[in-house]
Protein backbone atom coordinates (compact mmCIF):
# COMPACT_ATOMS: atom_id res chain seq x y z
CA UNK A 1 0.00 0.00 0.00
CA UNK A 2 1.56 3.51 -1.24
CA UNK A 3 -0.25 5.75 1.37
CA UNK A 4 -3.60 6.25 3.23
CA UNK A 5 -6.17 9.28 2.88
CA UNK A 6 -7.25 11.45 6.05
CA UNK A 7 -10.76 13.15 4.95
CA UNK A 8 -12.57 15.19 7.84
CA UNK A 9 -15.61 14.25 7.00
CA UNK A 10 -18.01 17.57 7.75
CA UNK A 11 -21.30 16.07 6.94
CA UNK A 12 -21.26 13.83 9.86
CA UNK A 13 -22.50 15.09 13.12
CA UNK A 14 -21.81 13.64 16.63
CA UNK A 15 -25.05 13.20 19.45
CA UNK A 16 -24.40 12.21 22.71
CA UNK A 17 -26.84 10.31 24.62
CA UNK A 18 -25.65 10.05 28.36
CA UNK A 19 -27.69 8.67 31.19
CA UNK A 20 -28.26 5.51 33.17
CA UNK A 21 -31.41 4.28 30.84
CA UNK A 22 -28.77 4.62 27.98
CA UNK A 23 -28.84 1.11 26.62
CA UNK A 24 -32.37 0.21 27.65
CA UNK A 25 -34.02 3.34 25.29
CA UNK A 26 -31.28 2.87 22.41
CA UNK A 27 -31.90 -0.95 22.22
CA UNK A 28 -35.46 -0.71 21.83
CA UNK A 29 -35.16 1.91 18.52
CA UNK A 30 -31.78 0.90 16.49
CA UNK A 31 -31.80 -2.01 14.38
CA UNK A 32 -28.40 -3.52 15.67
CA UNK A 33 -27.84 -4.69 18.62
CA UNK A 34 -26.36 -3.13 21.39
CA UNK A 35 -25.29 -5.77 23.47
CA UNK A 36 -22.47 -6.17 21.19
CA UNK A 37 -20.77 -3.08 22.40
CA UNK A 38 -21.49 -3.78 26.14
CA UNK A 39 -20.67 -7.73 25.82
CA UNK A 40 -17.48 -8.53 24.04
CA UNK A 41 -18.47 -12.28 23.72
CA UNK A 42 -21.29 -11.83 21.65
CA UNK A 43 -19.10 -10.66 18.97
CA UNK A 44 -18.88 -13.60 16.38
CA UNK A 45 -16.34 -13.43 13.03
CA UNK A 46 -17.22 -11.81 9.92
CA UNK A 47 -15.29 -11.76 6.41
CA UNK A 48 -13.45 -8.60 5.71
CA UNK A 49 -14.31 -6.98 9.03
CA UNK A 50 -12.41 -7.15 12.17
CA UNK A 51 -14.57 -7.37 15.47
CA UNK A 52 -14.93 -4.99 17.87
CA UNK A 53 -17.12 -4.09 20.79
CA UNK A 54 -16.11 -0.29 20.79
CA UNK A 55 -18.30 0.60 17.32
CA UNK A 56 -21.47 -0.83 15.71
CA UNK A 57 -22.99 0.04 12.56
CA UNK A 58 -26.90 0.64 12.64
CA UNK A 59 -30.01 2.00 11.16
CA UNK A 60 -32.60 4.51 12.55
CA UNK A 61 -36.37 3.03 11.11
CA UNK A 62 -39.82 4.60 11.22
CA UNK A 63 -42.69 2.33 12.29
CA UNK A 64 -43.29 1.18 8.74
CA UNK A 65 -40.00 -0.53 8.68
CA UNK A 66 -38.00 2.28 6.07
CA UNK A 67 -35.01 3.94 6.88
CA UNK A 68 -34.53 7.07 8.67
CA UNK A 69 -30.60 7.46 8.68
CA UNK A 70 -27.74 4.86 9.17
CA UNK A 71 -25.90 5.29 12.27
CA UNK A 72 -22.58 4.12 13.62
CA UNK A 73 -22.34 4.00 17.48
CA UNK A 74 -19.28 4.38 19.39
CA UNK A 75 -18.47 3.86 23.00
CA UNK A 76 -16.89 5.95 24.98
CA UNK A 77 -14.47 5.87 28.63
CA UNK A 78 -17.96 6.39 30.05
CA UNK A 79 -19.93 3.63 28.57
CA UNK A 80 -20.83 0.66 30.74
CA UNK A 81 -19.12 -2.65 30.39
CA UNK A 82 -22.74 -5.07 30.93
CA UNK A 83 -26.02 -3.64 30.11
CA UNK A 84 -29.14 -4.10 31.75
CA UNK A 85 -32.51 -3.80 30.52
CA UNK A 86 -34.06 -2.06 33.73
CA UNK A 87 -37.84 -0.99 33.67
CA UNK A 88 -38.50 2.70 33.61
CA UNK A 89 -36.81 4.86 35.70
CA UNK A 90 -35.03 2.37 37.67
CA UNK A 91 -31.61 2.21 36.16
CA UNK A 92 -29.10 3.70 38.22
CA UNK A 93 -25.55 3.65 36.75
CA UNK A 94 -24.11 6.21 34.89
CA UNK A 95 -23.47 5.42 31.03
CA UNK A 96 -23.05 6.95 27.67
CA UNK A 97 -22.39 6.20 23.82
CA UNK A 98 -21.58 8.65 20.74
CA UNK A 99 -24.01 8.45 17.55
CA UNK A 100 -22.97 9.32 14.59
CA UNK A 101 -25.31 10.47 11.93
CA UNK A 102 -25.42 12.82 8.69
CA UNK A 103 -25.12 16.08 9.26
CA UNK A 104 -28.28 17.17 7.84
CA UNK A 105 -30.18 15.06 9.80
CA UNK A 106 -28.86 15.26 13.05
CA UNK A 107 -31.69 17.77 14.66
CA UNK A 108 -34.33 15.75 13.30
CA UNK A 109 -32.83 12.34 14.45
CA UNK A 110 -31.89 14.25 17.93
CA UNK A 111 -36.09 15.38 18.00
CA UNK A 112 -37.21 12.11 17.11
CA UNK A 113 -34.61 10.45 20.29
CA UNK A 114 -35.59 12.75 22.14
CA UNK A 115 -40.13 11.80 21.02
CA UNK A 116 -38.82 8.46 22.09
CA UNK A 117 -37.10 9.23 25.59
CA UNK A 118 -41.11 8.38 27.49
CA UNK A 119 -39.77 8.77 31.50
CA UNK A 120 -36.17 7.46 30.08
CA UNK A 121 -33.29 8.79 32.57
CA UNK A 122 -31.40 9.65 29.35
CA UNK A 123 -30.02 13.22 27.46
CA UNK A 124 -29.23 13.90 24.28
CA UNK A 125 -26.56 16.79 23.04
CA UNK A 126 -25.48 17.58 19.64
CA UNK A 127 -21.73 17.71 19.82
CA UNK A 128 -20.31 20.81 18.21
CA UNK A 129 -17.14 20.41 19.12
CA UNK A 130 -15.64 17.24 17.44
CA UNK A 131 -15.24 15.98 14.11
CA UNK A 132 -15.46 12.93 12.37
CA UNK A 133 -12.47 11.76 9.89
CA UNK A 134 -11.61 8.54 8.22
CA UNK A 135 -8.40 7.03 7.59
CA UNK A 136 -8.44 4.26 4.33
CA UNK A 137 -6.34 3.02 2.01
CA UNK A 138 -6.21 4.51 -1.47
CA UNK A 139 -7.34 2.28 -4.21
CA UNK A 140 -6.19 4.59 -7.18
CA UNK A 141 -7.50 4.20 -10.46
CA UNK A 142 -5.90 1.15 -11.68
CA UNK A 143 -8.87 -1.32 -10.52
CA UNK A 144 -12.15 -1.71 -8.95
CA UNK A 145 -12.57 -3.41 -6.21
CA UNK A 146 -15.63 -6.07 -7.97
CA UNK A 147 -12.06 -7.82 -10.22
CA UNK A 148 -9.99 -6.98 -7.14
CA UNK A 149 -8.37 -10.67 -5.82
CA UNK A 150 -8.68 -11.66 -2.27
CA UNK A 151 -5.41 -11.52 -1.50
CA UNK A 152 -4.95 -7.78 -2.98
CA UNK A 153 -8.14 -6.84 -0.90
CA UNK A 154 -6.26 -8.15 1.90
CA UNK A 155 -2.92 -6.62 1.17
CA UNK A 156 -4.79 -3.14 1.05
CA UNK A 157 -6.28 -2.97 4.37
CA UNK A 158 -3.88 -5.45 6.38
CA UNK A 159 -2.15 -2.07 7.29
CA UNK A 160 -5.25 -0.91 9.28
CA UNK A 161 -6.19 -4.01 10.77
CA UNK A 162 -2.90 -4.02 13.36
CA UNK A 163 -3.12 -0.28 14.23
CA UNK A 164 -4.51 -0.76 18.08
CA UNK A 165 -8.20 0.68 18.78
CA UNK A 166 -7.86 3.84 20.65
CA UNK A 167 -11.10 5.13 23.14
CA UNK A 168 -10.11 8.35 25.10
CA UNK A 169 -11.47 11.70 25.67
CA UNK A 170 -8.60 13.35 23.53
CA UNK A 171 -9.17 10.76 20.76
CA UNK A 172 -10.98 7.59 19.12
CA UNK A 173 -9.98 5.39 16.49
CA UNK A 174 -11.71 2.67 15.60
CA UNK A 175 -11.90 0.27 12.88
CA UNK A 176 -15.21 0.58 10.60
CA UNK A 177 -17.57 -1.75 11.65
CA UNK A 178 -19.19 -2.25 8.10
CA UNK A 179 -16.01 -3.19 5.56
CA UNK A 180 -12.01 -3.59 6.93
CA UNK A 181 -11.50 -1.80 3.36
CA UNK A 182 -13.65 1.87 4.51
CA UNK A 183 -10.60 2.07 7.11
CA UNK A 184 -10.50 3.69 10.36
CA UNK A 185 -13.16 5.99 12.00
CA UNK A 186 -11.83 8.87 14.26
CA UNK A 187 -13.44 11.04 16.57
CA UNK A 188 -11.08 14.23 17.63
CA UNK A 189 -11.70 17.06 19.29
CA UNK A 190 -12.07 20.47 17.60
CA UNK A 191 -9.49 23.41 18.13
CA UNK A 192 -11.18 26.83 17.61
CA UNK A 193 -7.75 28.73 17.04
CA UNK A 194 -6.73 26.21 13.87
CA UNK A 195 -7.40 26.00 10.38
CA UNK A 196 -8.73 23.01 8.65
CA UNK A 197 -4.49 22.40 7.79
CA UNK A 198 -2.88 22.82 10.97
CA UNK A 199 -5.82 20.82 12.40
CA UNK A 200 -5.02 18.13 9.86
CA UNK A 201 -1.40 17.88 10.47
CA UNK A 202 -1.69 17.42 14.28
CA UNK A 203 -3.87 14.58 13.62
CA UNK A 204 -1.48 13.60 10.97
CA UNK A 205 1.27 13.85 13.54
CA UNK A 206 -0.67 11.48 16.05
CA UNK A 207 -2.22 9.25 14.08
CA UNK A 208 1.46 8.34 12.42
CA UNK A 209 2.64 7.39 15.98
CA UNK A 210 0.47 4.88 15.65
CA UNK A 211 0.55 3.64 12.36
CA UNK A 212 3.41 3.21 10.29
CA UNK A 213 2.31 4.45 6.76
CA UNK A 214 2.15 7.41 5.01
CA UNK A 215 -0.98 9.33 5.17
CA UNK A 216 -1.91 12.22 2.75
CA UNK A 217 -5.21 14.81 3.54
CA UNK A 218 -7.72 13.63 1.10
CA UNK A 219 -11.37 15.79 0.62
CA UNK A 220 -14.12 14.30 1.44
CA UNK A 221 -15.36 13.54 -2.30
CA UNK A 222 -12.39 11.37 -2.36
CA UNK A 223 -13.69 9.69 0.52
CA UNK A 224 -17.44 9.03 -0.44
CA UNK A 225 -15.57 8.15 -4.40
CA UNK A 226 -13.80 5.58 -2.19
CA UNK A 227 -17.44 4.32 -1.11
CA UNK A 228 -18.39 4.36 -3.84
CA UNK A 229 -16.03 2.36 -5.01
CA UNK A 230 -16.89 -0.62 -2.36
CA UNK A 231 -20.48 0.01 -3.04
CA UNK A 232 -21.14 1.20 0.56
CA UNK A 233 -24.24 4.06 0.80
CA UNK A 234 -23.93 6.16 3.32
CA UNK A 235 -26.40 9.28 4.27
CA UNK A 236 -29.42 10.75 2.64
CA UNK A 237 -28.19 10.73 -0.63
CA UNK A 238 -27.34 7.03 -0.99
CA UNK A 239 -30.48 6.00 1.84
CA UNK A 240 -33.24 8.03 1.42
CA UNK A 241 -35.70 9.47 4.35
CA UNK A 242 -38.41 6.87 4.76
CA UNK A 243 -37.64 5.81 0.69
CA UNK A 244 -36.22 2.31 1.15
CA UNK A 245 -35.75 -0.39 3.33
CA UNK A 246 -32.47 -1.40 5.06
CA UNK A 247 -32.34 -4.76 3.56
CA UNK A 248 -31.95 -2.78 -0.17
CA UNK A 249 -28.92 -0.88 1.56
CA UNK A 250 -27.24 -4.37 2.83
CA UNK A 251 -27.78 -3.82 6.19
CA UNK A 252 -27.85 -7.81 6.53
CA UNK A 253 -24.64 -7.84 4.54
CA UNK A 254 -22.98 -4.82 6.59
CA UNK A 255 -23.94 -6.25 9.85
CA UNK A 256 -26.17 -3.10 10.53
CA UNK A 257 -28.84 -5.30 11.98
CA UNK A 258 -29.77 -7.87 14.31
CA UNK A 259 -32.46 -10.13 13.71
CA UNK A 260 -32.33 -12.52 17.23
CA UNK A 261 -32.71 -9.22 19.56
CA UNK A 262 -35.82 -8.96 19.93
CA UNK A 263 -38.58 -6.15 18.89
CA UNK A 264 -37.05 -2.77 17.93
CA UNK A 265 -38.86 0.45 16.18
CA UNK A 266 -39.62 -0.81 12.14
CA UNK A 267 -38.52 -4.62 13.09
CA UNK A 268 -41.41 -6.27 11.95
CA UNK A 269 -41.12 -5.36 8.30
CA UNK A 270 -37.43 -6.35 8.30
CA UNK A 271 -37.87 -9.84 9.92
CA UNK A 272 -39.99 -10.97 7.94
CA UNK A 273 -38.35 -9.38 4.23
CA UNK A 274 -35.20 -11.61 5.86
CA UNK A 275 -37.04 -14.90 6.80
CA UNK A 276 -38.97 -14.97 3.61
CA UNK A 277 -35.24 -15.02 2.21
CA UNK A 278 -36.89 -12.38 -0.89
CA UNK A 279 -34.62 -9.15 -1.43
CA UNK A 280 -35.52 -8.14 -4.59
CA UNK A 281 -33.67 -4.87 -4.73
CA UNK A 282 -29.93 -3.92 -3.51
CA UNK A 283 -27.94 -1.48 -3.67
CA UNK A 284 -25.06 -2.06 -5.63
CA UNK A 285 -21.94 0.16 -7.28
CA UNK A 286 -21.98 0.99 -10.88
CA UNK A 287 -19.46 2.51 -13.51
CA UNK A 288 -21.17 5.20 -16.12
CA UNK A 289 -19.18 5.22 -19.32
CA UNK A 290 -20.05 8.54 -19.73
CA UNK A 291 -17.78 8.31 -23.36
CA UNK A 292 -20.89 6.36 -25.01
CA UNK A 293 -23.27 9.25 -23.98
CA UNK A 294 -25.70 10.28 -26.53
CA UNK A 295 -27.39 12.94 -25.29
CA UNK A 296 -25.92 16.14 -23.36
CA UNK A 297 -29.02 17.83 -21.94
CA UNK A 298 -29.70 14.79 -19.41
CA UNK A 299 -28.38 14.60 -16.34
CA UNK A 300 -27.33 11.51 -14.67
CA UNK A 301 -29.95 12.55 -11.94
CA UNK A 302 -30.92 11.26 -8.73
CA UNK A 303 -34.03 8.64 -9.62
CA UNK A 304 -33.70 8.31 -13.36
CA UNK A 305 -33.69 5.07 -14.25
CA UNK A 306 -31.17 2.16 -15.79
CA UNK A 307 -32.98 0.17 -18.22
CA UNK A 308 -31.82 -3.13 -20.84
CA UNK A 309 -30.86 -1.72 -24.25
CA UNK A 310 -32.60 -4.61 -25.81
CA UNK A 311 -36.14 -4.97 -24.39
CA UNK A 312 -36.24 -1.73 -22.18
CA UNK A 313 -37.18 -3.57 -19.01
CA UNK A 314 -36.28 -1.34 -15.78
CA UNK A 315 -33.24 -2.77 -14.31
CA UNK A 316 -32.48 -0.16 -11.32
CA UNK A 317 -33.05 3.46 -10.14
CA UNK A 318 -29.21 5.64 -9.86
CA UNK A 319 -29.40 7.18 -6.42
CA UNK A 320 -26.42 9.02 -6.62
CA UNK A 321 -23.20 9.85 -9.31
CA UNK A 322 -19.75 10.97 -8.19
CA UNK A 323 -17.89 11.33 -11.23
CA UNK A 324 -18.39 7.91 -13.12
CA UNK A 325 -18.88 6.14 -10.09
CA UNK A 326 -22.31 5.79 -8.62
CA UNK A 327 -24.66 3.66 -6.39
CA UNK A 328 -27.96 2.55 -7.77
CA UNK A 329 -30.83 0.24 -6.47
CA UNK A 330 -30.71 -3.09 -9.00
CA UNK A 331 -33.09 -5.69 -9.25
CA UNK A 332 -31.28 -8.52 -8.65
CA UNK A 333 -33.85 -10.93 -10.28
CA UNK A 334 -33.10 -9.16 -13.39
CA UNK A 335 -29.32 -8.63 -13.44
CA UNK A 336 -27.99 -12.26 -14.92
CA UNK A 337 -30.63 -12.26 -17.93
CA UNK A 338 -29.48 -8.95 -19.28
CA UNK A 339 -25.71 -7.78 -20.65
CA UNK A 340 -26.18 -4.69 -22.08
CA UNK A 341 -27.45 -1.76 -19.52
CA UNK A 342 -28.02 1.80 -20.14
CA UNK A 343 -29.32 5.10 -18.68
CA UNK A 344 -32.89 5.57 -19.84
CA UNK A 345 -32.52 9.31 -20.43
CA UNK A 346 -28.63 9.73 -22.27
CA UNK A 347 -28.60 6.26 -23.70
CA UNK A 348 -25.48 6.03 -21.67
CA UNK A 349 -23.49 2.31 -20.97
CA UNK A 350 -23.45 1.35 -17.67
CA UNK A 351 -21.08 -1.78 -15.92
CA UNK A 352 -22.43 -3.03 -12.54
CA UNK A 353 -20.83 -5.90 -10.65
CA UNK A 354 -21.19 -7.56 -7.11
CA UNK A 355 -18.97 -6.30 -4.75
CA UNK A 356 -16.57 -8.88 -2.93
CA UNK A 357 -17.61 -8.31 0.31
CA UNK A 358 -20.77 -10.03 -0.73
CA UNK A 359 -19.05 -13.15 -1.57
CA UNK A 360 -19.52 -14.89 1.86
CA UNK A 361 -22.12 -12.63 3.27
CA UNK A 362 -25.09 -13.10 1.57
CA UNK A 363 -27.37 -16.15 1.89
CA UNK A 364 -27.76 -18.96 -0.03
CA UNK A 365 -31.13 -17.68 -1.40
CA UNK A 366 -28.63 -14.20 -3.23
CA UNK A 367 -25.85 -16.65 -3.85
CA UNK A 368 -28.67 -17.90 -6.27
CA UNK A 369 -29.99 -15.02 -7.67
Amino acid sequence: MASLGLAKLANRKLIKVSGPDCYPYLQSLFSNDLRLLYEPERLRPREHVRPSSSVLSSFMLNAQGRVICDLIIYRTPYTKYQCQFTPVGQATEPDELLIESDSTLATGLANTLYGYRVRRKVSLEILRNQSVWCLFPKLGDKGIPSTTEESEVVALSSGLETAKEIVSNELTMVGDPRLDMMGLRILSWNDDESNGNSQFLKLKTTLQSHINIPIDEVSERDYNLHRYKLGVGEGPYDHPEGGCLPLECNADLLNSVSFDKGCYLGQELTARIHFTGVVRKRLMPIIIHKETKLNDTVPFAKDTDLVDEENGKKMGTIRHVIGNHALALMRKDLLGDSTKIIHNGTRTRISFWVPFWWRRSHSSQDEQT
